[in-house]
């Protein structure tokens, strides 16, 4: 059984990346990695308790902890040579079905952006059961270098068409994992290079991320971020709603009133509407 996060559509521009993804992952099954490892960790687990044993039977339990932590160290040394087999398994079904072999490098140039953000909740590397981004995307890249005459497509309007209809529900999902730095990079990077339907969309979104990290000058950025959300294509209706509360605050009772009626008009069945028309009837609005 293949698990895919669905956070990576996110993070994957068109059918080559997925390509890339979807054949690292069947490299893992055809190389039989989850029945090794499991091997692997048993043998290891046997051998840890016996030298456990020994060493504490002696009245070294320093080194019977040392052992354990090379004997753990060991194992997930082993993990991370099976990603790069992986790697190159996934990269070898790219270029064989006719897919742009950079596609798997820009993947890992994101992926290690968006690392870069993350400051607490990185493993330690000893225990990474993936070789470091920078590690991966040096390989990728060498051997997408190494292709001569190597394709170009990318199949990216197939996919953008494909994962449109889902954006919502996976920006939603996105902004709930509270991993705000990296979604703000995800998203900044996605709005860059998105096309002009999905700038709205994406604008909300991004200004949404800021509004709830709310760090410094998070709320001005998110303000920002939803004024030029609803001039732009494809911006939900809770733009208006949030570019309305912005309003208010700011003293523009008659800009607020034109945003919330906007939204309301937008989402006509908002589980939040008596809530948006009170604000409105203190701000004067018509019903």
């Amino acid at each position: 059984m293949m698990l895919f996060w669905t956070g990576a559509l996110l993070r994957i521009r068109d059918e080559a990346e997925l390509a890339f993804v979807l054949g690292h992952e069947t490299g893992h099954f055809t190389a039989q990695h989850s029945l090794k490892q499991w091997r692997r960790m048993k043998d290891a687990s046997a051998w840890l308790s016996a030298f456990q044993m020994v060493a504490y039977g002696a009245g070294a339990g320093g080194i019977a902890q040392l052992g354990m932590l090379a004997g753990y160290a060991a194992i997930f040394k082993y993990s991370r040579d099976m990603e790069r087999e992986a790697d190159r398994l996934g990269f070898d079904g790219v270029v064989e079905h006719g897919w742009a072999p950079s596609a798997g490098a820009d993947l890992w140039a994101r992926m290690w952006r968006e690392e870069q953000t993350r400051k607490y909740d990185r493993p330690m590397p000893v225990f990474s059961t993936h070789p470091a981004s920078q590690e991966r995307l040096n390989d990728i890249k060498a051997e997408a270098a190494a292709i001569p005459n190597a394709p170009t497509d990318r199949g990216r309007d197939r996919y953008r068409a494909a994962v449109r209809p889902l954006l919502p529900k996976l920006l939603d999902e996105e902004l709930g994992n509270r991993r705000y730095a990296g979604s703000i990079l995800v998203i900044g990077e996605l709005l860059a290079d998105s096309p002009t339907e999905d700038k709205g969309l994406l604008t909300f979104y991004l200004g949404e991320a800021y509004r709830r990290r709310g760090l410094g000058d998070d709320k001005a950025k998110a303000a920002t971020y939803y004024a030029q959300a609803v001039l732009l294509p494809g911006a939900p209706a809770a733009a208006w709603r949030e570019h309305g509360f912005v309003q208010r605050s700011a003293g523009d009772a008659a800009g607020a009133r034109a945003s919330l009626q906007r939204y309301l008009q937008d989402a006509p069945n908002a589980e939040d509407r008596a809530f948006v028309q009170r604000e409105l009837d203190k701000l004067g609005g018509a019903r």
